[in-house]
């Protein structure tokens, strides 16, 4: 079984303030907390900031990679703009592996 752990997600209002603040602290906890519960794979979503989101998933990238050694996940094609994905090869030295959350699919 593979466990990813999904909380660094600018959906939750918590990690939207975290990035709006640069409040390293913060992700790099969400990282090390959600390894330490058994994650394998950490899917980082950086896509509410729009305009940002490219910068924004660099620094958490930078952060995370840093902070803990886990896979992470990027986002899924079919619904990434062309750009991200790009950009998330590049900027991403750990190594990636790309998640699809559709139930007829897996990891």
């Amino acid at each position: 079984m593979i466990v990813v752990g999904e909380l660094i997600n600018t959906t939750r209002k918590s990690v939207q303030k975290a990035l709006a603040e640069k409040d390293e602290a913060t992700i790099r906890r969400l990282a090390r907390e959600q390894v330490e519960a058994g994650a394998d794979i950490l899917d980082i979503n950086t896509a509410t900031s729009m305009e940002k989101e490219i910068d924004d998933m660099k620094w958490v990238v930078g952060l995370i990679y840093d902070e803990v050694w886990r896979y992470l996940g990027y986002p899924d094609s079919n619904r990434a703009r062309p750009e991200v994905q790009e950009d998330w090869q590049i900027c991403c030295t750990a190594p990636t592996v790309q998640l699809n959350k559709r139930a007829d699919r897996t990891v």
